[in-house]
């Protein structure tokens, strides 16, 4: 199926995780033959991760069972949970553990390898469907209804919706895909340079 033949495709981030190369290498070239022109590819859980810091998948075609440390539904239910990245797993096994164990980490779909191009486009068109109503719900729900967060006057502490107080960079670190550490401003460095002397 071409690009003209499927205008639906949207220009989206693909990510593969599969660390068979001639697995990967047929993936790759039926997304090219969907239409899909954004594609990168890994082969190892922790280059997933890494790699979506800069290239922020919007879906992730990924095999379940791969070499190194992380498996597939680890690294996909990280994905989705940091990035909202949509999950298609691969597995040459559709055993009840195997199943159980892929639907904890919230995939669209799950094929049993071999994969047909004919099946895997259509998951992936249900998967980009996906994708979009849940972008276009999330910047509607930013847009026209902002939460209000509480904020302690004195400390700084934000009160989350469990009327939890947390430390600022803890409720950040909650609800930001980024990491947080800790420095000193220019001003409170003088300030307390002067408090000391």
């Amino acid at each position: 199926m071409s690009e003209e033949n499927n205008p639906a495709v949207p220009d989206v981030n693909v990510l593969i995780v599969e660390d068979d190369e001639v697995a990967a290498t047929y993936l790759r070239e039926t997304l090219a033959r969907i239409g899909c022109t954004h594609v990168r590819s890994v082969d190892a859980g922790e280059d997933a991760l890494e790699l979506a810091r800069e290239f922020v998948p919007d879906l992730a075609v990924m095999d379940i069972r791969l070499r190194r440390t992380l498996d597939g539904i680890t690294t996909g239910s990280r994905l989705h949970s940091q990035y909202g990245t949509q999950i298609l797993f691969l597995s040459a096994s559709d055993d009840a553990e195997t199943l159980e164990k892929a639907n904890a980490a919230i995939p669209f779909g799950f094929l049993v390898k071999p994969v047909d191009e004919r099946t895997l486009s259509a998951m992936l068109e249900v998967g980009l469907a996906r994708g979009r109503k849940l972008i276009q719900e999330r910047d509607r729900r930013q847009g026209d209804e902002k939460e209000w967060i509480c904020v302690c006057a004195w400390c700084k502490k934000i009160r989350d919706d469990q009327d939890r107080w947390k430390p600022l960079e803890v409720y950040l670190s909650d609800h930001s895909i980024n990491r947080f550490t800790h420095g000193i401003c220019p001003q409170c460095t003088e300030k307390t340079l002067e408090s000391t002397l």
